[in-house]
């Protein structure tokens, strides 16, 4: 997908930290749908925990429903409880090189 074919109401974030650096490196861009929004084992959400926004893989086999780090830095795997809402898929990684 190139961003020029993005869903019509996606947008972009500019990624600020390591949590997810092995997909998406401090200072990347995440091209997020709000339209997908269904969570599917193994792929990478914007969410909004505790009023935080945060990006993060999402799990729900082999143990609770997790949204883990994709980072070579040590991060916390977030087991989300009641307050939690899913802002969109991301759909695409890009970095300036």
């Amino acid at each position: 997908m190139d961003f020029a074919d993005a869903p019509n109401r996606a947008f972009c974030l500019k990624i600020n930290g390591t949590s997810l650096n092995r997909i998406a490196p401090n200072g990347s861009f995440i091209l997020v749908d709000p339209d997908d929004a269904s969570l599917r084992d193994g792929l990478y959400y914007v969410v909004s925990v505790d009023g935080e926004t945060t990006a993060k893989k999402y799990r729900d086999t082999d143990g609770p429903i997790r949204l883990e780090p994709d980072s070579t830095d040590p991060h916390e795997t977030l087991y989300p409880a009641e307050e939690w809402q899913v802002v969109g898929r991301i759909v695409q990684v890009s970095r300036r090189v």
